[in-house]
C-alpha cells in the first residue's frame, strides 16, 4: 500500500496520535526507532509517497530474504495495548488494504523492519523507483535490536547525524559555539561542490525537456520543478528555490488542485527555504 512520508518518516503506532511532532531522533541505526509508544521508519524523501507491505506472523520470520534490502533492522516493541497498524507520518491511516500487525492481541511484539531505494535521499530523480518497505511482526519478549544489514547512504547519514546530536548534547557553550563555525563553513563549502551543481545542471535540463513536450501544466513537469528546490536550497540558490516553489504552488493549486500532493509538498519546501535563510546567520 501506499503511505504518507512526512519529515522523512512514517508511522508504526499503537495509539493514533494527533500530535505527531516532526523531529523525531533517526535512532543509532538510521531506520527505525521506537520513542514514545510510537515506530519510527525514516525514508529517504522528506515528504512524499512510499511503499510499504505488510507480514504478519506467528513465529519469527526467516532470514533468506535479507540480501534483497539495502536495510534490515529488527527491534522490540513492548506492551502493545490495542493495536499496532502502520500510519502516514501525521497519524492519519493509510489504504485500508495494510493489515493491523498485531493479530495475536496486546503484549509484546517484534518487528523487522525492510527498506530499500532510500538513495538518492532528497535529490531523488523522478523516474527513480519508489521507496520500498517490508515489516515482518511477530509475538515475541523483548530483546536487542539486531541490525542484519546497514548499506545506504540515507542511513549512514541519519546514523551520523544522530551521533553529532548527542555529542552536541555533551558539548559546553564553547564547544558548540566551536562547532557551529565549523558546520557554517562547511555549508559554505557546499555552495560550491561540482556535484551539487552537476545535479541540480541535469534536472533543470530535464525539465526544460518536460516543459517542450508535456507544457508547463503537466504534473510531470511540476514535479521536476518541486525536485529542483530541495538541491537550490543545499546550494544556497534561494532565488531559485523560491522560484520553483511558486511556480508548483500557482498551476499545482489552479490545476491538480490544492489539497493534492505536489502543491502541499511545495508549500512545505517553500516553508524549510524561508526558515533556512532566516537561519542561516
Amino acid at each position: 500500500a501506499t503511505v504518507s512520508v512526512g519529515y522523512r518518516f512514517f508511522l508504526v503506532s499503537d495509539i493514533i496520535d494527533d500530535e505527531v511532532q516532526p523531529g523525531t531522533p533517526f535512532g543509532r541505526n538510521g531506520l527505525v526507532n521506537v520513542a514514545g509508544g510510537m515506530v519510527y521508519v525514516f525514508a529517504g524523501a522528506h515528504h512524499g509517497p512510499v511503499d510499504v507491505s505488510i507480514d504478519v506472523r506467528d513465529d519469527p520470520a526467516p532470514l533468506d530474504g535479507v540480501g534483497d534490502w539495502d536495510d534490515v533492522v529488527e527491534v522490540s516493541v513492548a506492551d502493545v495495548r490495542h493495536r499496532l497498524k502502520v500510519c502516514n507520518w501525521d497519524g492519519g491511516l493509510p489504504a485500508p488494504d495494510l493489515p493491523e500487525l498485531t493479530a495475536a492481541g496486546p503484549g509484546d511484539y517484534r518487528l523487522r523492519v525492510h527498506a530499500r531505494h532510500r538513495d538518492p535521499g532528497e535529490h531523488r530523480p523522478p523516474e527513480a523507483p519508489r521507496e520500498e518497505f517490508l515489516i515482518a511482526c511477530w509475538p515475541a519478549p523483548p530483546a536487542e535490536d539486531i541490525a542484519y544489514k546497514l548499506t545506504d547512504e540515507v542511513g549512514a547519514q541519519y546514523r551520523a547525524a544522530t551521533e553529532r546530536e548527542l555529542a552536541r548534547q555533551r558539548m559546553t557553550p564553547e564547544e558548540r559555539v566551536a562547532l557551529a563555525r565549523q558546520e557554517n563553513e562547511e555549508a559554505r563549502k557546499r555552495i560550491y561542490d561540482p556535484r551539487g551543481q552537476q545535479a541540480v545542471a541535469e534536472q533543470q535540463a530535464k525539465l526544460a525537456d518536460a516543459l517542450a513536450r508535456l507544457g508547463p501544466e503537466h504534473p510531470d513537469t511540476l514535479k521536476l520543478h518541486r525536485s529542483l528546490i530541495s538541491p537550490l536550497a543545499w546550494l544556497q540558490q534561494w532565488d531559485q528555490a523560491i522560484e520553483h516553489a511558486r511556480i508548483v504552488i500557482d498551476i499545482g493549486s489552479r490545476v491538480l488542485g490544492p489539497a493534492h500532493f505536489e502543491t502541499l509538498a511545495a508549500r512545505q519546501s517553500l516553508a524549510e527555504v524561508w526558515t533556512n535563510m532566516g537561519n542561516w546567520d
